[in-house]
């Protein structure tokens, strides 16, 4: 008799394990953030120091880029966060599929126990029933007294 086994609604094909390991390999493997561009900033910054009039400064400070270069900065840090965020989202759905894929088997290692539990209960019984001894005075399963005993 061969015993069909239900299936969970939350386990993934090979396949579809597979798909999640390449996926996890290409976040792995992905370019941490688009790397600066500090040579292009240094060279603008260049040009715009070599076009200013002599002595120029701005507001009386004589740091007329100190804004420019925090902006360059600023977008740098904008752009490692964007990756830092679209990463943590990737590694999210992967981990809820896999975690999804886990209850599955939790789900069927549970009813395979209780499914054992049953078989043990069952063998006992039939043990005892088939001794030479009068039926047992206990119940197999609770333990207590059989009511008809």
């Amino acid at each position: 008799m061969k015993i069909r086994r239900r299936s969970s609604p939350y386990l993934r094909t090979a396949g579809e394990l597979a798909d999640i390991v390449v996926q996890l390999k290409e976040i792995k493997n992905r370019p941490i953030a688009p790397q600066p561009d500090v040579a292009g900033a240094e060279q603008r910054l260049r040009e715009l120091i070599a076009a200013m009039l002599p002595n120029g400064v701005d507001a009386g400070t004589g740091h007329i880029f100190d804004e420019l270069i925090d902006s360059f900065a600023e977008e740098w840090t904008a752009a490692g966060f964007r990756h830092h965020s679209a990463v943590l989202a990737d590694l999210d759905i992967l981990s809820a599929q896999v975690e999804a894929h886990l209850a599955g088997h939790t789900e069927l290692a549970s009813a395979d126990r209780l499914r054992v539990h049953n078989t043990n209960v069952a063998l006992k019984s039939a043990m005892l029933r088939l001794a030479d001894d009068d039926l047992p005075t206990t119940n197999p399963v609770r333990g207590q007294p059989n009511p008809g005993a």
